[in-house]
């Protein structure tokens, strides 16, 4: 990183130096709340100076533009995450409610996402990601197919959901996917809707334009970025462990009441918001690196 000591010391500043000396200063204002050039300095390096030519005067004019992009970027940025935490939370409140029923029947009168989530789309995700493991006392189960989880057997939720068999386990199998279609919808709601993982890919999409601009003006930009990403991350392991514990709270509610003597298995992962899962960052961050690369023309 240069010293914006040793810029000001030069005979003969750059248009680029200019800019990158006005970059440091207001970067410098944002940390401390004290700028390290005096007005007249700025007035100075920004207003009173001849360019030689026009080669010059288009240089200054292209990181002047930069300078703006990347104090408009930060803007946006910081609004997007106050918009996106504030998603975040308002699930976490629903969450925070379904977590304080206590009863099968009060899970399943509280169902508000209806018209967002159809019954289809829960089914299909829950036969998708539950089984029942089998045991040497299940028999009747021995000639479905099977598959292998750790050192168990499984069979799928697929398999169970679909099966034409009158069995027991099929038939509580089936009670238990009706019973977490209300915790499902919520999920999937909140996948569709609130979109926390494309919203983190956003987030580093700005972390790393705002490196790019670091380059540019030989200066950290991203720090304050990290800062929103270090959040965002924060807000989405505390999503994932209410639904954790909203899941536990179905298994103490049901399963201790011996409702059930087959229990659901469920692929944990599934119902979490993995943050190495890689998705596309929402269109903002290719208008923020196209109108980068035009001004770096």
């Amino acid at each position: 990183m240069k010293s914006l000591t040793n810029i000001l010391r030069r005979s003969h500043l750059s248009p680029r130096d200019r800019v990158i000396a006005l970059v440091h200063n207001n970067a410098q204002k944002e940390k401390t709340g004290k700028n390290i050039l005096s007005e007249s300095e700025v007035r100075s390096i920004s207003e009173l100076w001849t360019p030689k030519n026009n080669e010059e005067v288009r240089q200054f004019n292209k990181y002047i533009a930069l300078m703006n992009l990347e104090s408009t970027m930060y803007m946006e940025a910081y609004m997007y995450r106050m918009e996106s935490e504030n998603a975040l939370l308002r699930a976490q409140r629903v969450i925070d409610y379904m977590k304080t029923l206590s009863t099968f029947e009060d899970f399943m009168k509280y169902d508000k996402f209806k018209e967002y989530i159809s019954d289809h789309e829960c089914i299909t995700f829950l036969i998708e990601n539950t089984y029942l493991e089998i045991f040497d006392e299940d028999t009747d189960l021995k000639h479905l197919p099977q598959e292998s989880l750790d050192d168990s057997l499984i069979i799928s939720g697929s398999t169970l959901y679909t099966s034409k068999e009158d069995l027991v386990c099929i038939k509580e199998f089936r009670e238990q996917i009706q019973a977490l279609i209300p915790i499902v919808r919520l999920i999937l709601f909140i996948r569709k809707y609130t979109n926390p993982l494309q919203h983190l890919a956003t987030v580093n999409g700005f972390v790393s334009l705002a490196q790019d601009f670091s380059k540019i003006f030989d200066i950290d930009l991203y720090q304050k970025y990290l800062e929103h990403k270090d959040d965002y991350e924060t807000q989405i392991a505390m999503l994932n462990m209410n639904i954790l514990q909203l899941l536990k709270k179905f298994g103490d509610c049901f399963y201790d009441n011996a409702r059930w003597h087959y229990q659901i298995g469920i692929h944990i992962n599934s119902f979490l918001f993995e943050m190495n899962e890689e998705l596309k960052t929402e269109k903002v961050i290719n208008k923020y690196r196209e109108k980068m690369k035009k001004n770096m023309l």
